[in-house]
C-alpha cells in the first residue's frame, strides 16, 4: 500500500493526535480520572482516499499500542465496502489489524486488540436489532463493549461520513455512540457539520489531492450556450459530452475506461420518479442507447448495476435518487445530469464527489478527462457556493482556463518514467539481506561469554545513552532500582531507534528498519529480533530463553555497545543494497516502464492571473507566476532566438508535469526540469536553469547526469544552464551537458557557451 504524500502526512497527523489522547487517557486512568472522549474531525475531499488514510493510521497505532480496538461505523451499507478494503489493505501490509463484522465477533463476546468492528448505523439504531437486543447469549453490543473494556482494551471510534447519522442526537445510534464512550472519536467527512472549540482537526486540502492527480481539477456547470432548455435537450447535451469524453479516453487509454453519466431524479413522489425515469430512458434509446447500457442504482432496483464501478463496465448511464450521494466509489463517473432540487450545499458537494475521482489516479492533460461536468435545470439546481469544490460556470471557465495553441498540440511527446515505477521495479526485498543479518547476529552472540540474565537496574541503564524513548524516566535516580519487563523493552526499543531504526512498540515486538514514507526498503524489525532469539538459543542450547531474557543479556555488561554496532551494520547493508542495481542505463533502457507524456491541453490559471504576453509559449496566454530572474532571462532568450519554434514552462510538482527519476543517497527522487523547447528543425531540448548556488548544491550532479542519460537515450538536447556576466549588462548562458557533471570548472570545459552575449536589460525589459 503506497500512500501519496498528502495521505502519508494526514495519517501521521491522525496518529499523533490519537496517540497523544491515548497517552493522556492512560496517565489519568492510573490516577482514577478517566477523561471525556476526545473528538477529532478528519476532513478530506471526496475521492482523496479517506478510507486508506484511516487504515494507515489504525495500522500505525496498532504497531505502537497493544490494547487498541477500533469500531468503524458507516451509513447505509458502506461498512461492507470499508471492511472489504480493510481486508485487502491488511493482507497487503501483513498488518496486525483484523477487520470483522458483527457476525464474526469472537465467541467470548469481546473485541480483541487490533480488531476493527465494522458496523452500519442502522444495526445500532433500533432496540429490535439483534446487536442491540439483550439475550442470554451475551452477544449484544452493550455487553460486548463492557467485556472489551474489562479486558483492558482502549476503544477508538471511527465515524465514516459523520455528517449523516452521527449528528442526530435523537437516534438510538447516537445514544450508542455515547455509551460506547471511546477514548477518541474520529469524525470522517468531506462536509463536516459541527465542531466545538475543544475538537482537533486534520484537514486535507483539495488542491493537494488535485496536485497528486487523484481527483479532477474542477467542475464545469452547464457548459452550453442556451439560456432556457427543456429536459430532452439537456439530456442530449449531457450525453453528447459523455461521448466526447469516451472518445478521449479511447485515444488516451486504448479503450480501458468507459465513462459513466449519473442521472439524478427528484424522489418526492415514487410514481413521478418512475414516469420521469421512463421518459428519459425512452429518449436515450431514441438517440442510440440500448437496455444493456442503462442501469438503475436504487434501493428497490439494481438493474445492470453489478460491478458498475469497474473502469471497463459497458454501462454508460445510471439512474439514482439519493443513495449514490454518499460513499459510492466509481472513478469512471464523469458527468452528472441532475433534475433534483436541493438547498443543502453539503448534499450538493457529496453528489459532486461521485464524479470527482480520476480512474487511473493521474491527470491526462486534457480538459475533457481532467474535468467533471454537471448539467442541471438552471431554475432547480445551482450550487450556492461556487468556491467549493472548484465549481465554475461556463463564463468563469472561459476567464480562468488557459488552452494550448492548436499548432502545439503535438509539439512535445516524451517518454515518461515515474518514480513509483522505478521503485516498484528495482526495490530489493528484506530477503536480500536476511542472510547478512543472520551472519551479523551470529557473530554478535559468538563474541559474548556471559549469558546470565541479571536484574537490570537503573545504574546499568545510566551507562547507556538512549534517544527517542518518549523521555521516560524509570525509577528513582537516587536509589538502586530494578526495571520491570516493559521498561526494559522500552529501553531496548530506544536502543534500536538510536541505531537508525523506526520501531513500533507492540505486544508482538515488530518494527521497520526504515520508514515507508522515505521510500526506503521495508525490513521487519520483528524479523531481526526473532533472528536474535533463535540464534541465541542455538548459541546457548537453552530452549527456554524468551525475548525479555534476550534483552537482559544485551544490556548486561558492555554487550549493548556491541549490539548497537551490529545493528548499525545491518542498517548500512540494507541502505547499500536498497537500489544498488539502479543505474541510469537501466532506468531508461526499459521502454515498457515509460508512458507517453505531453503538456496539458489546458490548465486553470490561479486567480485568473496572466502575465506578459509571449509569442512562442505553447499556450494561448501566459500564466507563469513564480519566475526568478534567470528564468525570465531564458524566456527572453527563447523569444529572441530565430531557431526556437515553441517553448514550454514545466511545473515543479504534480503528476501532469514532466519529470525524470534519479538516484541520490540510495533513494529514488524525481526532477522537474524548467523548460522544454522545440526548435525549427524539429529537435527538442530539455533545460533547467541554475544560479551559481544551485548549480553547486547537493543534488545538481545527479539531476544533470540522469538528464544527460535520458537525453542521450532519446536523441534530445538538454542540460543545466546558468546565466553569467560578461560585462556591464551583457550576459550569456552557459550549459553543462556532459555525462559526468561538476560545477567546479577551472579549465572552462565543463560549462560551454549556450548563447551569444546579449544585453538582457534592454532586450528583456518587458519580461520584468
Amino acid at each position: 500500500m503506497t500512500l501519496f504524500d498528502y495521505q502519508a502526512q494526514a495519517s501521521k497527523e491522525l496518529v499523533e493526535l490519537i496517540g497523544d489522547r491515548i497517552d493522556i487517557y492512560t496517565t489519568l486512568e492510573v490516577k482514577g480520572r478517566a477523561p471525556k472522549t476526545a473528538r477529532v474531525h478528519f476532513v478530506s475531499p471526496t475521492g482523496s482516499g479517506k478510507t486508506v488514510m484511516s487504515f494507515a493510521a489504525m495500522d500505525q497505532l496498532s504497531r505502537t499500542y497493544d490494547n487498541l480496538v477500533f469500531v468503524w461505523i458507516a451509513p447505509n451499507t458502506l461498512h461492507v465496502q470499508s471492511q472489504e478494503k480493510f481486508i485487502n489493505y491488511a493482507d497487503g501490509l501483513s498488518s496486525n489489524l483484523n477487520p470483522i463484522d458483527s457476525d464474526n465477533i469472537h465467541s467470548d463476546n469481546t473485541l480483541h486488540p487490533n480488531d476493527i468492528l465494522c458496523l452500519n448505523w442502522s444495526s445500532v439504531d433500533k432496540d429490535t436489532n439483534s446487536l442491540i437486543k439483550t439475550g442470554e447469549s451475551g452477544k449484544y453490543i452493550d455487553n460486548i463493549i463492557a467485556l472489551t473494556k474489562q479486558n483492558g482494551s482502549i476503544i477508538i471510534a471511527m465515524i465514516d461520513e459523520s455528517h449523516i447519522a452521527s449528528q442526530n442526537e435523537k437516534t438510538k445510534a447516537y445514544n450508542f455512540l455515547q455509551s460506547l464512550s471511546p477514548v477518541v472519536r474520529i469524525d470522517i467527512s468531506a462536509t463536516p457539520k459541527s465542531k466545538s472549540e475543544d475538537d482537533n482537526m486534520v484537514v486535507v486540502e483539495r488542491q493537494e489531492v488535485i496536485d497528486a492527480g487523484v481527483i479532477k481539477k474542477e467542475f464545469i456547470f452547464n457548459d452550453f450556450d442556451q439560456q432556457i432548455i427543456d429536459r430532452d435537450d439537456l439530456t442530449a447535451i449531457a450525453y453528447a459530452r459523455l461521448q466526447e469524453i469516451k472518445n478521449a479516453y479511447d485515444h488516451e487509454t486504448g479503450g480501458k475506461i468507459n465513462p459513466l453519466m449519473i442521472i439524478q431524479i427528484e424522489n418526492d413522489d415514487d410514481t413521478e420518479f418512475r414516469k420521469m425515469q421512463y421518459s428519459i430512458t425512452d429518449f436515450l434509446k431514441k438517440i442510440g442507447l440500448t437496455d444493456n447500457l442503462i442501469a438503475s442504482y436504487l434501493s428497490e432496483d439494481k438493474t445492470n448495476s453489478e460491478n458498475l464501478a469497474a473502469n471497463n463496465n459497458p454501462v454508460q448511464v445510471v439512474f439514482t435518487k439519493t443513495a449514490i450521494a454518499t460513499g459510492w466509489d466509481c472513478p469512471r463517473a464523469s458527468v452528472l445530469l441532475t433534475f433534483r432540487k436541493s438547498n443543502d450545499d453539503a448534499f450538493k458537494t457529496q453528489i459532486l464527489g461521485r464524479i470527482n475521482r480520476m480512474p487511473e489516479l493521474r491527470h491526462y492533460g486534457l480538459e475533457l478527462l481532467d474535468t467533471a461536468y454537471v448539467f442541471a435545470n438552471v431554475d432547480k439546481y445551482i450550487p450556492d457556493n461556487l468556491d467549493t469544490p472548484n465549481v465554475k460556470t461556463r463564463r468563469e471557465k472561459a476567464e480562468t482556463s488557459v488552452f494550448i495553441k492548436t499548432e502545439c498540440a503535438e509539439a512535445f511527446k516524451l517518454p515518461l518514467f515515474t518514480k513509483e515505477d522505478v521503485i516498484a521495479k528495482f526495490k530489493n526485498t528484506e530477503y536480500d539481506i536476511k542472510d547478512d543479518v543472520k551472519k551479523i547476529i551470529k557473530a554478535f552472540w559468538s563474541s559474548i561469554e556471559d549469558f546470565s540474565t541479571p536484574h537490570i537496574t537503573n545504574s546499568i541503564i545510566k551507562k547507556l545513552v538512549v534517544t527517542d524513548i518518549a523521555q521516560k524516566t524509570y525509577g528513582d535516580d537516587s536509589a538502586e532500582y530494578a526495571l520491570k519487563g516493559n521498561e526494559i523493552q522500552d529501553i531496548f526499543y530506544g536502543l534500536l531507534k538510536s541505531s537508525g531504526f523506526s520501531v513500533f512498540q507492540s505486544g508482538k515486538i515488530q518494527g521497520q528498519l526504515f520508514d515507508d514514507n522515505d521510500d526506503l526498503s521495508v525490513f521487519d524489525g520483528g524479523t531481526i529480533i526473532e533472528i536474535l532469539r533463535v540464534t541465541l538459543i542455538e548459541q546457548t542450547g537453552n530452549q527456554s530463553l524468551n525475548y525479555l531474557d534476550m534483552m537482559k543479556i544485551i544490556f548486561n555488561g558492555d554487550h549493548h555497545t556491541q549490539f548497537a554496532e551490529s545493528v548499525k551494520k545491518i542498517a548500512d547493508i540494507a541502505q547499500k543494497k536498497r537500489f544498488q542495481r539502479v543505474n541510469k542505463e537501466e532506468i531508461f533502457d526499459d521502454a515498457s516502464m515509460s508512458y507517453s507524456w505531453h503538456p496539458a491541453e489546458w490548465f486553470v490559471c490561479p486567480q485568473a492571473k496572466t502575465t506578459h504576453q509571449t509569442n512562442k509559449n505553447i499556450y494561448q496566454s501566459d500564466c507563469i507566476d513564480s519566475l526568478n530572474k534567470d528564468e525570465k532571462a531564458f524566456i527572453c532568450l527563447l523569444e529572441n532566438d530565430d531557431q526556437v519554434k515553441f517553448w514550454y514552462r514545466n511545473g515543479d510538482r504534480g503528476r501532469e508535469f514532466f519529470r525524470i527519476p534519479y538516484k541520490k543517497d540510495n533513494k529514488i527522487r524525481e526532477f522537474f526540469p524548467d523548460f522544454i523547447v522545440q526548435y525549427a528543425d524539429g529537435t527538442v531540448g530539455i533545460y533547467d536553469t541554475k544560479s551559481e548556488m544551485t548549480a553547486a548544491d547537493g543534488e545538481a550532479k545527479e539531476k544533470a547526469e540522469f538528464l544527460y542519460k535520458y537525453c542521450e537515450k532519446f536523441d534530445l538536447k538538454g542540460g543545466l544552464l546558468k546565466l553569467v556576466p560578461v560585462s556591464g549588462n551583457i550576459k550569456k548562458f552557459l550549459i553543462n551537458d556532459r555525462e559526468h557533471y561538476t560545477n567546479y570548472d577551472p579549465n572552462d570545459v565543463q560549462w560551454t557557451e549556450f548563447s551569444k552575449p546579449m544585453d538582457f536589460k534592454s532586450k528583456c525589459e518587458r519580461f520584468d
